[in-house]
């Protein structure tokens, strides 16, 4: 069973998300690189703060896209275990681009 070891440890709970909710994460992923980006410059250490949030919504919205959510404590690790399991450990760890097809985003483009 996909994710079953999540699952069995109460980490995660079938969940049927409105694409709304799935929707909201994605323009929040989209807001916080915008805003990472402008503090790069001044504030790098917090630049790369929200940056962080914005890789943990697109992954939270990913979760959810597959009929799941987090639970309980440490749903940051709940969330990144959950994304090794989708896309393969070595893929996510690695920083190898998922869709090596896509358009390469320009700065301003998210």
């Amino acid at each position: 069973m996909p994710y079953g070891r999540l699952l069995k440890a109460g980490r995660i709970q079938p969940y049927a998300a409105r694409p709304g909710e799935i929707n909201q994460l994605l323009e929040v992923a989209r807001r916080d690189l915008r805003t990472a980006e402008m503090n790069l410059a001044e504030a790098p250490d917090w630049g790369y703060s929200i940056a962080y949030n914005a890789v943990l919504q697109g992954c939270r919205a990913l979760v959810l896209k597959e009929g799941y959510r987090p639970r309980g404590g440490e749903q940051h690790a709940t969330v990144v275990e959950f994304v090794e399991e989708a896309l393969g450990a070595s893929l996510w760890k690695s920083g190898t681009p998922v869709r090596s097809n896509a358009p390469e985003a320009a700065p301003g483009d998210l």
